[in-house]
């Protein structure tokens, strides 16, 4: 299974179970038990997958033995007047009373911190993915240092209380008689609130633990090509712990197994669960108050004790109660431990489906990788396509430039050509104007001087000098331009000025003069060089009021 995937696989919180361990009982009770219940013990050993650890019988030597091999052996032809059946009963009762609590407290959170460091760490490993893996070696071996010291803390606190089991042994050869008895009871007391408060030692620095625990956990810092062996150190470790909690169950040989409702206690579970979050960030406030809870504990041990020994009388009674409840003990081992097999059944099946699950997942994200590196080939030609129109496109607008500067140098060359032909042309034109300007003063001239020579005898209208360049035809010809050019013109008369030339051109052309000029005229003619001479006056006026208006007059 790859490690990247390793986070995504937890236990099934509704698959959780408990086993709680307690002392067991003495053999002649068991016997009784035996006897009143039609079951067996083979039977019970074949409705118990891996076998219940079976009772200890108290007055055992080689029991004695395994759990201490220090143990001493009394002797037989020293050892005291052996207790009742009773008063073993009284003792065990009360110890399972009292121990029996811390005992299923333990074994408890020893199995829920197990379980969660696992929980944990598998929930760690995505965040840790992007890490460095400078301190990793460390850092892990920090880790399992102390989920080994908290391992070997309960360990040998469960060596305690199979010591305390052995000095149970050792003392029924002792109670010979109720002051002694009495001794043992304080003895075991005291043992009692030692346990007590080693348990609540123990159950402080499991905290203290865990909260160093997580807090070098946010601080680790790992590589993906380290993931795997950190998860095969996991496995490996989760092993242990495993085989650990089965060689605890094997070792609890004179322990007797005391469950309470699995469904309350699966609750419970489930519960404990969600709030473990929130009970992490209050173990710091709690731990604050261990001082008083381990008071608490203490007082709470020591009424126990007392009500262990009002309640003597009544033990009587309550063996027949705890034969009932023996029997009904076994059928819900038995049922648990189905139900156990059950659950690991459908967990295997569950991780089966996660595996199948993940390298579907895997098969798809391969596929997909395969359909994006194509995308991609063909995202790829289609840009290089794209890059081959767009160079083929640009060349072609290169060409098309160079066709459109050679044209339009072309083009400028033709302006040029044309434009200096046209130069050409104009310095021609400007050359024949001036040409005739020089042609045209020397036509001025001959006709100034006809205009200013004596009028003949005999006249037409064609024949009298009127004040134009060109001899008008009718009056119509006898225009304000023509007559303007004629009199005004630098040709003649260098030594006047315009005012002087237009009071020259009144005195001529006055109403009086017509007459004059009229007498000379044939009779047919007249009324044209009346015509013209009422022309040339209006014209003459509109030149002496263009004058006015320059701020010259005639």
């Amino acid at each position: 299974m790859d490690v990247t995937q390793l986070h995504q696989v937890s236990m099934p919180k509704t698959f959780a179970f408990t086993f709680t361990p307690t002392l067991a009982l003495p053999p002649e009770i068991n016997t009784q038990r035996s006897t009143s219940s039609p079951r067996t013990t083979a039977d019970d050993d074949t409705t118990r997958p891996g076998g219940t650890p079976p009772a200890i019988n108290l007055s055992s030597k080689p029991h004695a033995q395994a759990y201490n091999e220090e143990a001493p052996r009394p002797q037989a032809s020293h050892s005291p007047a052996r207790p009742s059946d009773d008063m073993i009963n009284t003792i065990q009762r009360i110890v399972n009373e009292s121990l029996g609590p811390s005992l299923s407290a333990i074994s408890e959170e020893r199995n829920m911190l197990e379980r969660w460091l696992i929980q944990h760490v598998n929930v760690r490993i995505e965040i840790l993915r992007g890490s460095s893996t400078e301190n990793l070696e460390k850092r892990l071996n920090d880790l399992n240092g102390h989920i080994q010291q908290s391992l070997e803390a309960h360990d040998g606190h469960i060596g305690n209380l199979n010591n305390c089991v052995c000095e149970i042994q050792r003392t029924q050869g002792e109670f010979s008689t109720k002051t002694e008895v009495h001794a043992t009871q304080q003895k075991l007391r005291n043992e009692i609130n030692n346990e007590s408060l080693r348990a609540q030692n123990e159950a402080a620095s499991i905290r203290n633990s865990l909260d160093d625990v997580l807090a070098r956990l946010l601080t680790i810092e790992s590589a993906h090509s380290e993931l795997k062996s950190l998860h095969t150190n996991l496995r490996t470790q989760h092993n242990k712990l495993k085989s650990e909690h089965a060689e605890l169950k094997t070792q609890h040989d004179g322990l007797r197994s005391q469950l309470n409702n699995l469904q309350t206690e699966h609750d419970d579970l489930e519960v404990r669960y969600d709030d473990l979050e929130t009970q992490h960030n209050e173990f710091q406030t709690r731990s604050e108050a261990t001082t008083a809870q381990q008071a608490e504990a203490l007082n709470k041990a020591t009424s126990h004790l007392q009500h262990a020994q009002s309640t003597i009388v009544s033990l009587q009674a309550m063996v027949s109660r705890q034969d009932s409840m023996l029997n009904t003990m076994k059928v819900d081992v038995a049922e648990a431990t189905r139900r156990a097999n059950f659950a690991i059944y459908h967990v295997q099946r569950w991780v089966d489906g996660e595996m199948r699950a993940q390298q579907t997942a895997e098969e798809e994200r391969q596929r997909e990788m395969e359909a994006e590196r194509q995308r991609q080939e063909a995202e790829d030609a289609r840009l290089r396509e794209e890059a081959r129109k767009a160079h083929d496109q640009a060349r072609k607008e290169q060409q098309e430039r160079n066709q459109r500067e050679a044209q339009e140098e072309k083009a400028r060359a033709r302006q040029e050509r044309e434009k200096r032909e046209k130069e050409q042309e104009e310095r021609a034109e400007r050359e024949r104007e001036r040409e005739k300007r020089r042609n045209g003063d020397h036509n001025i001239l001959s006709r100034w001087a006809l205009y200013d020579a004596p009028l003949a005898e005999s006249l037409t209208f064609n024949t009298i000098i009127w004040p134009v360049l060109i001899a008008p035809v009718d009056p119509d010809d006898l225009t304000l331009s023509a007559i303007r050019d004629f009199l005004f013109s630098k040709a003649h008369s260098e030594k006047k000025d315009n005012k002087q030339r237009l009071w020259d051109a009144f005195k001529r052309w006055h109403s009086d003069k017509c007459a004059t000029v009229k007498a000379r005229v044939p009779d047919e003619e007249k009324p044209l060089i009346d015509e013209a001479f009422h022309v040339i006056s209006i014209h003459l006026n509109e030149l002496n009021a263009q004058m006015k208006a320059d701020g010259t007059t005639a």
